[in-house]
């Protein structure tokens, strides 16, 4: 499981890859964050378990009721369910959460008897190989073969990417009000 956290500076969603099992809260400088930097706690992130259909379950129990803390944009249970793309919020300020992995190459480390989905070739080991993270088939990726890249997808219909597919919506920048033309602003 990942975390998305806004980065104010870069305009943009960062990406954080979470541990096990982590805290939600804030840190020293009052940004909400997920993980070690989180000191005012406000939740525990219980990592997922695949399910039989391939969904992750997850869990966010609450250590105290604060009215500004939200999950979704309600007040989430002592002990909630969360998925894919869930939002937790705290003051205006939003994380998301995505169950999205992303894809990484790695040698294929076992004796074991695989062939690769897309040439129908043998995987040997100590093989570059790139295992899906919608399915966990394994693809060769090398100089040689580059069966994951070569398509736009999966046979599973995961996009064949080296990063997440989705992201959160952009925030709109701040705008300090009082800086701006109009009232209050002394004209020459």
């Amino acid at each position: 499981m990942n975390s998305y956290e806004y980065d104010h500076k870069k305009n943009d969603w960062q990406l954080l890859p979470l541990e096990e099992n982590c805290a939600v809260g804030l840190n020293n400088s009052g940004s909400l964050t997920v993980g070690s930097s989180a000191k005012k706690i406000f939740a525990y992130l219980i990592s997922g378990k695949r399910m039989k259909d391939r969904q992750m379950l997850s869990m966010l129990t609450t250590k105290k009721a604060d009215t500004l803390f939200k999950l979704n944009g309600i007040s989430p249970f002592s002990l909630s369910v969360i998925r894919d793309r869930d939002e937790i919020s705290y003051n205006g300020q939003r994380l998301y959460f995505t169950e999205e992995q992303v894809a990484k190459i790695e040698l294929k480390q076992d004796d074991s008897v695989i062939f690769c989905p897309r040439c129908k070739d043998i995987i040997k080991p100590k093989t570059e190989v790139v295992r899906c993270p919608g399915c966990g088939l394994l693809y060769h990726e090398s100089q040689k073969s580059n069966c994951w890249s070569y398509d736009t997808q999966c046979i599973c219909g995961h996009a064949t990417k080296f990063e997440l597919s989705w992201k959160p919506p952009t925030i709109a920048p701040e705008i300090n009000w009082r800086n701006r033309r109009g009232r209050n602003v002394k004209r020459k």
